[in-house]
């Protein structure tokens, strides 16, 4: 069974977003789980995204824990290992464009 969670990047904004719920469901819980990022056009030129991932889904919490970066020209099926309860995309240099990107889980 594998379960996805979109996740809307809009690669010109910086501002840190409130998390994405991955809540209690099988297969993203138990917590500390992995899973696949698919990322399905390339990253635009000069672009940097973290996904990030913390127990609470307060944007400014200080929990959240940068799990994997990517950039520019990245596409595809990504591991992304220790999810927390949420998950984020942050982009941390800025480009241009906007894409929806997925996390799969997988049982």
């Amino acid at each position: 069974m594998t379960l996805a969670v979109n996740i809307a990047v809009d690669y010109s904004v910086t501002t840190a977003p409130a998390g994405t719920s991955l809540g209690s469901v099988t297969p993203f819980a138990p917590v500390g789980r992995n899973a696949l990022l698919h990322i399905p056009a390339a990253i635009p030129a000069s672009t940097v995204i973290a996904v990030q991932a913390n127990s609470v889904a307060t944007a400014g919490d200080a929990g959240w824990v940068t799990i994997a970066t990517f950039d520019t020209g990245d596409v595809g099926f990504f591991n992304v290992p220790d999810l927390q309860e949420f998950v984020r995309v942050l982009v941390t240099d800025a480009g241009t464009g906007t894409a929806t990107l997925s996390l799969i889980g997988i049982q």
